[in-house]
């Protein structure tokens, strides 16, 4: 491993970085840790890194949505997964996989939305 880079090697490898970063992210979806959870953190955290660099980058924020929306538990998991997938479906109108996710999202936001107005009602009435 060279300790000096190249002008060159650093900016192929700058160029590598979102891709290496997507794939990581896109692991992270899909493996488990020690405790036998998905690592939505990790997904999060690598298409997070990629958005920093390329805030318009579809599958970023695909994997980064699809992480807040399946991660269980999270109190602005449901919001943040919206705030994405919403970006990338306006970027991507025709990504049928960000389209499906998005539906998802808004179904899961209508049940909600739902179950707290029959609490609400119930409280008030």
């Amino acid at each position: 491993m060279p300790t000096q880079w190249e002008a060159d090697d650093n900016i192929r490898r700058n160029q590598l970085r979102p891709s290496l970063h997507l794939n990581v992210a896109a692991c992270g979806l899909r493996a488990t840790d020690v405790h036998g959870e998905i690592r939505y953190l990790d997904t999060i955290s690598h298409a997070s890194r990629v958005l920093e660099v390329e805030p318009t980058n579809v599958k970023a924020l695909f994997r980064r949505g699809q992480a807040h929306l399946l991660r269980p538990n999270h109190i602005n998991g449901l919001a943040l997964a919206l705030e994405d997938l919403r970006r990338a479906a306006e970027l991507e109108p025709a990504d049928a996989g960000v389209r499906s996710m998005l539906a998802r999202a808004r179904a899961q936001q209508k049940a909600l939305d739902q179950k707290d107005a029959s609490m609400f009602g119930r409280m008030l009435g």
